[in-house]
């Protein structure tokens, strides 16, 4: 179950995390702006050739290696939930944005639905980090995104993807 936030913790979530809306709509100009910067948590522990796609990404035969590939994102966002809170956020009628705070871990990982984690499938979740100035977001070639305003509070994210297997690229 997702809780309402109250009003004080919705101004917290904004002032820690300046136009966060427009990084979540997809804004591209406001992506570019330089306001944050990105880093991405991957599998790979390299960026990978046009050669190696294929071959990398698109494993879904291997179910073994899915189910590897699913734990990694799993330890590393239960590791990240239990340093800080995770903010969810949808858009409700008249496409106002909406932060709700999930209960538990529970919660966490049912939005992320790993269990139907796959080659193809990605961008369907995505939690507002305010303590660390980050946005998380799950992209769909076993890559997720961290787009960022500090490095310096990128800390605790770069060692949940250590311990959780993952890799950090720039």
């Amino acid at each position: 179950m997702e809780l309402n936030i109250s009003g004080m913790e919705c101004k917290m979530v904004r002032k820690h995390l300046p136009g966060f809306a427009k990084l979540l709509g997809g804004n591209q100009g406001f992506r570019e702006s330089g306001i944050y910067n990105k880093m991405f948590v991957s599998v790979f522990d390299r960026w990978l050739s046009e050669g190696e796609i294929h071959n990398k990404i698109f494993i879904d035969e291997h179910f073994e290696e899915v189910i590897k590939r699913r734990k990694r994102f799993r330890e590393f966002i239960t590791e990240v939930n239990s340093g800080t809170i995770l903010y969810s956020w949808r858009y409700k009628r008249h496409n106002r944005l909406h932060i709700q705070k999930p209960e538990s871990i529970k919660d966490v990982l049912r939005k992320c639905d790993f269990d139907r984690l796959w080659s193809h499938s990605g961008e369907r979740y995505s939690f507002l980090l305010p303590d660390y100035g980050a946005v998380y977001e799950e992209g769909w070639d076993w890559t997720n995104i961290i787009w960022f305003l500090d490095v310096g509070k990128t800390g605790p994210l770069i060692e949940a993807a250590k311990k959780s297997g993952l890799y950090i690229l720039k």
